[in-house]
């Protein structure tokens, strides 16, 4: 007998129960995204084109979201999600539906590019989580932006670019709380 992953009920009755792909997508969301998005959070900061969050689960995220203006409703985010307890520092984005899995994302910030694989899929969106290494986060502190770019199809590319403004000031606050 095969049990869910994050449920300890057959497979079988889990299709049985009506909203249950709801809750568990839910709950999914809530764990990956390392932030209640889904809540208002106490102490939400801003610093210019950043929003700092921390909600009562131990994470705290760094985050902007932009619009494609190729794909009006499809919004991007990059985040800096920080686990306060393990004092681990990730880097997230997360994208739409409908891009091109195998080459993962590039970006570049400043002098710094990375590649970097698509990590999970789900109903709702992508997301490519990566550590934030050391150049990386000197880039991050000290560049105007950072260029993304998607493919949407082996001819069709997608840049998009997050505006650094506020950062630093942000990420610095995100590293103090503990």
């Amino acid at each position: 007998m095969k049990f869910g992953l994050f449920l300890f009920f057959p497979i079988k009755k889990i299709r049985k129960i009506p909203g249950i792909n709801f809750l568990m997508l839910l709950s999914l969301l809530a764990l990956t995204l390392g932030s209640n998005a889904f809540a208002q959070s106490k102490g939400d900061r801003i610093f210019d084109k950043w929003k700092l969050q921390c909600p009562d689960s131990g994470y705290c995220t760094l985050y902007q979201g932009v619009h494609n203006p190729e794909r009006p409703k499809a919004i991007y985010s990059l985040q800096v999600n920080r686990d306060i307890k393990r004092d681990k520092v990730h880097l997230r984005i997360n994208l739409p539906l409908g891009i091109l899995l195998p080459p993962g994302v590039g970006i570049k910030v400043g002098s710094v590019t990375k590649q970097i694989p698509v990590t999970v899929c789900l109903r709702t969106g992508c997301a490519v989580i990566a550590e934030l290494d050391a150049d990386l986060e000197k880039a991050l502190n000290t560049e105007d932006a950072v260029e993304m770019r998607v493919l949407t199809s082996q001819t069709a590319e997608n840049q998009l670019q997050f505006s650094l403004s506020g950062f630093k000031e942000g990420f610095e606050a995100l590293k103090s709380i503990k």
